[in-house]
C-alpha cells in the first residue's frame, strides 16, 4: 500500500506509528475488540482466523497488512491475528491513517485497491472450496508458493510459510487430509516432500487447473 508514497509522507506515517513484539500464540488482534489501528507485519508470521473454531483465513507475512476494511467502516474487527512464531507488527492509528487519505489520493487509491485485492481473494478462496477437489486446491496453493520463473525448466522447490495444520486449515481441510493429498501428489510424481520443504518436479503439471481440465483421479 505505501510502495511509491513520497519519503516525506512515509516519513510523516511512520514517526506516529508504534512497533510492538508479538509472542507466539499471543493475539496482534481480537475479533470484537477495538482495532488498535492497520496492523503491518514487519517479522515472524501471523495468521489471520475466524474467532470460533479458529479457521485460517491467511497469512500475513512481512511488508503485508490487516485491519483496512474495519479502519474503512469504523467498527471492531470480525477476524482475529495471532502469531504463529515470535513476530513484529507496526500499528499506525487510525485517525492518522485515515487523515492520510484524505490529503494523499494515491493513498486513497492504493487502499481502495488493498480492500478490493482482499474481497477476490476471498472470492478465489470460496470458488476453490466449491469448484475444486481437495488436491487440487493443494496444487494451486504449492504453485502459488513459487515464484515467477520458477519451474520453467519443470521443477523448483518451495516451503510451506506454517505448519500442515495451519496450511491444512487455510485451505479448509483436516491435517490429515492434506497429508494424503500430499501423499497423492508425490505418487503421481508430481511433488516430492520433506517435511515443510516441497519439491515440485512438473510445474506445468501441478499448476491449477479448471473442473473441467481434472486429470482422472
Amino acid at each position: 500500500m505505501f510502495r511509491g508514497i513520497p519519503r516525506a509522507r512515509l516519513a510523516e506515517l511512520t514517526a506516529q506509528a508504534r512497533v510492538a513484539s508479538v509472542p507466539r500464540n499471543s493475539a496482534a488482534v481480537r475479533a470484537g475488540e477495538a482495532l488498535p489501528g492497520l496492523v503491518v507485519a514487519l517479522g515472524g508470521m501471523l495468521k489471520v482466523a475466524l474467532p470460533q473454531g479458529g479457521r485460517v483465513i491467511a497469512l500475513l507475512r512481512p511488508g503485508e497488512s490487516f485491519g483496512e476494511a474495519s479502519i474503512a467502516l469504523g467498527g471492531p474487527p470480525r477476524l482475529e491475528v495471532v502469531a504463529l512464531a515470535e513476530s513484529a507488527v507496526a500499528v499506525l492509528p487510525r485517525e492518522v491513517l485515515l487523515a492520510a487519505l484524505k490529503v494523499d489520493p494515491r493513498l486513497a487509491l492504493r487502499f481502495a485497491r488493498a480492500l478490493a485485492g482482499q474481497v477476490l481473494e476471498l472470492i478465489g478462496a470460496l470458488e476453490a472450496s466449491t469448484t475444486r477437489h481437495g488436491a487440487e486446491r493443494l496444487a494451486a496453493y504449492l504453485d502459488s508458493l513459487a515464484r515467477p520463473g520458477d519451474g520453467d525448466g519443470g521443477a523448483c522447490s518451495v516451503r510451506l510459510p506454517a505448519s500442515k495444520t495451519v496450511i491444512a486449515s487455510l485451505l479448509g481441510m483436516k491435517k490429515e487430509t492434506l497429508s494424503r493429498h500430499l501423499r497423492e501428489l508425490s505418487a503421481r510424481r508430481l511433488i516430492s516432500v520433506s517435511g515443510r520443504e516441497i519439491g515440485i518436479l512438473d510445474r506445468a503439471r501441478l499448476a491449477p487447473t479448471t473442473p473441467q481440465e481434472r486429470e482422472p483421479e
